[in-house]
């Protein structure tokens, strides 16, 4: 954590990576080496999706991690796996609007756009600041396009 706040991303991944591999009881090593990986391609999304199934077997109310799980199967295409998920995430996080769009997301997935577009504008109620706000109109705005 002590890396990350210093911005050694290179060192913060090499102690969670350590970390996980004697065998890690705590979440946060599983949690944080998907947030610094996931992005890079399919592969390293498999990757991600695994130590997130991790994070939130050891901490299964850690929305962000669940946010991120179903972000990431959606981003496989296993969107019916990820809507759980991400019911799960908004549930309980309901002021979150991370959690509200990671469903949003994963019901545009699995073809429930009407739904996906309620769920989106609901999410602009908890928004707190201007680029929180527009980053959920974009989505809308991305859904409700012809």
């Amino acid at each position: 954590m002590l890396f990350e706040a210093d911005r050694n991303t290179a060192r913060a991944l090499a102690a969670y990576t350590q970390a996980i591999e004697l065998g890690s009881a705590n979440f946060y090593p599983y949690y944080r080496k998907a947030v610094l990986t996931a992005t890079r391609d399919a592969a390293a999304r498999v990757q991600a999706e695994q130590l997130l199934e991790r994070a939130v077997m050891l901490a299964p109310r850690f929305a962000p991690a669940l946010v991120m799980l179903a972000d990431v199967k959606v981003a496989l295409a296993r969107a019916a796996d990820a809507l759980p998920i991400a019911r799960r995430a908004a549930a309980l996080d309901p002021a979150r609007v991370p959690a509200r769009l990671a469903l949003a997301r994963a019901l545009w997935a699995v073809s429930q756009k009407d739904e996906a577009v309620r769920v989106a504008r609901e999410a602009l109620e908890p928004a707190r600041s201007d680029p929180e706000r527009q980053i959920v109109q974009r989505l809308i705005d991305t859904y409700t396009r012809p």
